[in-house]
Order: C-alpha cells, then structure tokens, then sequence
C-alpha cells in the first residue's frame, strides 16, 4: 500500500490544501475523491460513485479486502 495521499497532502499543507477522502469503513482504507455531477438536473437518481482501483499519483494497485 503506498502513501501516495498523505506525502501529497504534506505538499499540498504548503498552500492551504489537501485532497478530499473518502473511507471504507471496513478496512480503514481512504481513496481520493473522484468528483462525480449529474448531467440532466430533472432527474431523481443520484450519479454513481468513482472510486479508484489504483492510486492516480503512483500506479499502484489498491489492495481488495
């Protein structure tokens, strides 16, 4: 498991910034946030949920519970 998240927020602490998380409650494993809109206003149904499979600053694969 790399700490891709907390070196970058390290960076980021520099100019008054860190990048949003979201956590498995199971597992304790946080996962950058992937911003997701919906297209059409009118509808009801609320986007689905990006969550990454591989850390976007490395490459490395998140490990599955």
């Amino acid at each position: 498991m790399c700490n891709c998240i907390g070196e970058m927020n390290k960076l980021l602490a520099e100019h008054n910034g860190q990048i949003v998380e979201t956590m498995n409650l199971r597992t304790g494993q946080g996962y950058p946030v992937i911003k997701v809109e919906k297209v059409n206003s009118r509808s009801r149904k609320s986007p689905p949920l990006a969550i990454p499979t591989f850390c976007p600053f490395c490459g490395t694969k998140y490990e599955r519970e």
